[in-house]
């Protein structure tokens, strides 16, 4: 199962369910030379990061840009990659943690690099650059504490503290077990916190559905039986300009975990563990994705549409059924739990983004402490409900979604229809 991730992408590079073998992956993201092409964004536009870098330009905080007034305070540096849409609320995050700490007369400022998607070349430069960083003498302390996607867990696991030593252990059993166990453990041991992350669920143009008297499916075959007739339908009246179906299958992670989410969809049971590649279950999974293509998706290019094109059509109301994150959604639009092969089977898989703690540190009583104190305001159940869960992010402290609070504005059934949540069990030790 180690290498299951990679296994999947040379389905997708080597055609395995594409019609046309020469048609690349959807993507906006260019290479700009040897410096791996990353550039930063944040706070302090027009700062230039020299030295170790790598070539890698940072416009974002300046760990040195400190005020007369807060010169003395100890300041927690830290370095994170996000998605666009999410920069807003880490930035917010961050805002809230420098008023907590002036509240609370902590002496702790807070100055996190930022990179995207939009301005990092490949997923896998991020952890690298980060890897690279960390292998130098002069590297190891630059960053107290790493914000990260669990992609690069297996990457920059070895590089983190055990936080079971420095905070106590009921702060990590708040949080979802199988989530923890999937995104956050590194050779046995937690390593990180999830401060938000995502699971898909299925969105249904419930306009669509009503006119041709047509419910939200709750398995597969529901799900292409019914697109299948209302797109048949919608043509016979002239109307071509939608998508039956949108499920992010581009040649890239997010294709990856949808192929994951497809496949696990079609155990038994939720219970059952993640299936292997070699079974039976995994096989049904691939002829669900078949068909779906064959059906809905009929070209190559459609079917590996990336997020960008799902996004402007969801928004647009121009597709019948999305697999998308849950969060935010058009009104016109009703989210259920992803279809299984059986009705009550689901195959939802989270994707954390968690802080961790650089091990190279902790020596360093003061700057270790003062690290420990973000970690601790950016995990606190306050934090979570206001910051986090308010804003239509996911939070993996679950407890959150039974309080009636939260439940008045958010789909709570539908994300606790979600559980348990898939570990994909891929072996997070040290590689390479």
């Amino acid at each position: 199962m180690k290498y299951i991730f990679y296994l999947i992408l040379l389905f997708f590079n080597f055609g395995f369910l594409r019609a046309d073998s020469d048609t690349p992956g959807n993507s906006d993201i260019t290479n700009s030379g040897d410096n791996n092409g990353i550039t930063g964004t944040g706070d302090n536009n027009g700062i230039t990061n020299t030295g170790d870098n790598n070539g890698i330009t940072n416009t974002g905080d300046d760990p040195n840009a400190l005020t007369e007034e807060n010169k003395e305070k100890i300041t927690v540096n830290g370095i994170a990659y996000i998605y666009d849409v999410k920069v807003e609320v880490f930035d917010n995050l961050k805002n809230a943690f420098r008023k907590y700490s002036e509240d609370n007369n902590l002496g702790i400022d807070i100055n996190i690099e930022i990179y995207t998607p939009s301005n990092t070349t490949e997923y896998k430069d991020f952890g690298f650059f980060l890897e690279s960083i960390f292998n130098k003498k002069n590297g190891k302390k630059r960053y107290d504490i790493v914000f990260y996607y669990d992609t690069y867990t297996s990457i920059l696991g070895r590089h983190f503290v055990e936080l079971e030593k420095y905070i106590d252990t009921s702060r990590i059993d708040m949080y979802e077990r199988s989530i923890i166990d999937a995104s956050c453990v590194y050779n046995n041991k937690v390593i990180g916190l999830p401060v938000f992350f995502d699971t898909n669920v299925l969105y249904s143009n419930t306009v669509l559905l009503g006119k041709h008297g047509r419910d939200i499916p709750k398995t597969w075959d529901q799900l292409i039986d019914t697109a299948v007739y209302i797109r048949d339908q919608e043509k016979a009246q002239g109307n071509t300009d939608f998508d039956p179906f949108l499920g992010i299958f581009s040649a890239n992670v997010e294709g990856a975990l949808s192929l994951f989410e497809v496949t696990t969809s079609c155990r038994n049971k939720n219970s059952d563990p993640f299936p292997d590649e070699t079974s039976e279950t995994f096989r049904e999974g691939i002829q669900i994705l078949k068909r779906i293509k064959e059906n809905l998706l009929n070209s190559a290019e459609l079917f590996e549409s990336n997020m960008e094109y799902t996004i402007g059509k969801f928004y647009q109301g121009k597709a019948l059924f999305v697999k998308f994150y849950m969060g935010s959604y058009p009104p016109l639009y009703k989210p259920s739990v992803v279809p299984g092969k059986n009705e009550g089977v689901t195959g939802t898989i989270p994707a954390a983004f968690s802080v961790s703690l650089n091990r190279y540190i902790v020596d360093d009583e003061k700057i270790r402490n003062a690290a420990l104190k973000v970690i601790d305001f950016f995990t606190s159940k306050e934090t979570q409900k206001e910051y986090i869960v308010k804003k239509n992010l996911l939070s993996a402290m679950t407890r959150l979604y039974y309080d009636p609070e939260v439940c008045a504005s958010f789909e709570c059934d539908v994300f606790l229809k979600s559980k348990p949540f898939v570990n994909l069990s891929i072996n997070n030790t040290e590689i390479g």
